[in-house]
């Protein structure tokens, strides 16, 4: 006696598999993006005047009122922040430390921050503030 191969053909939709694919990128380059200053509370100084800056070039470093450093939502002492800033500054030649610090920082806390930072070479550094708009438009909520 003999066996016969049964022979099914499986029929696998991959234009599905493509869209799905794609979804899970935008997924993932959408959280990746998310604002990691909502997870800190500054209270940020407010500011006059305005210049808009071109993103992958920045470099933000957030401080809290306490005086610790954030980098990426995580809690950095001043010479982690020092070695991430190199690593940047080797890739875009034209970067630019952002500082987003409380209105209640101490000046020390900054001012180690940029010295530290100063040590390999010039820096550019810009500081965050809310603008009028912002702060009115705080109060009415």
């Amino acid at each position: 006696m003999k066996l016969r191969k049964v022979v099914s053909h499986i029929n696998i939709p991959v234009a599905a598999m493509s869209d799905i694919a794609f979804l899970l990128l935008i997924f993932l380059m959408v959280v990746s993006a998310l604002d990691q200053s909502q997870k800190l509370k500054l209270n940020v100084p407010t500011v006059v005047h305005t210049s808009s800056i071109s993103q992958d070039q920045v470099f933000t470093v957030f401080v809290d009122k306490d005086g610790f450093y954030y980098y990426k939502g995580e809690e950095k002492d001043v010479n982690e922040i020092s070695f991430l800033y190199d690593k940047h500054a080797s890739l875009f030649p034209d970067a630019i430390l952002q500082v987003v610090g409380d209105v209640d920082t101490e000046y020390d806390v900054i001012d180690l921050l940029l010295n530290t930072l100063r040590k390999n070479g010039p820096i550019d550094a810009a500081f965050i503030a809310k603008t009028k708009k912002d702060e009115e438009a705080a109060d009415e909520h």
